[in-house]
């Protein structure tokens, strides 16, 4: 669900708005399941990946103090983030290579 959630969210921004009328729905959709369900899960997982995961690749990833743990809208969204960062520069380093070229 949360590949889910982080994909979405990249490829439209409408699912910022609300995540529990528009996020969780679809996904629950595509399933076959509620949308309670599909932030239960991302919720545990969240939780479990914060206990799990050594404070200082944390605190490196999120740039946040160990003891704040992101809220799953927060999280998303966060990633989502890096996730269009990185495919813009890959992007923008494969311009430049074809301009060089």
């Amino acid at each position: 669900y949360l590949i889910d959630a982080i994909i979405l969210v990249c490829k439209d921004k409408k699912y910022l708005k609300n995540f529990k009328k528009l996020l969780y729905v679809d996904i629950a959709k595509k399933y076959n399941t509620k949308p309670e369900n599909v932030l239960w899960s991302i919720s545990k997982l969240l939780r479990i990946m914060y206990i799990n995961t050594d404070e200082k690749i944390i605190k490196q990833y999120f740039k946040l103090y160990y003891y704040k743990r992101p809220s799953v809208k927060a999280f998303i969204m966060y990633v989502s983030k890096r996730v269009e960062q990185k495919l813009f520069d890959k992007s923008t380093k494969q311009k430049k290579l074809t301009k060089i070229s």
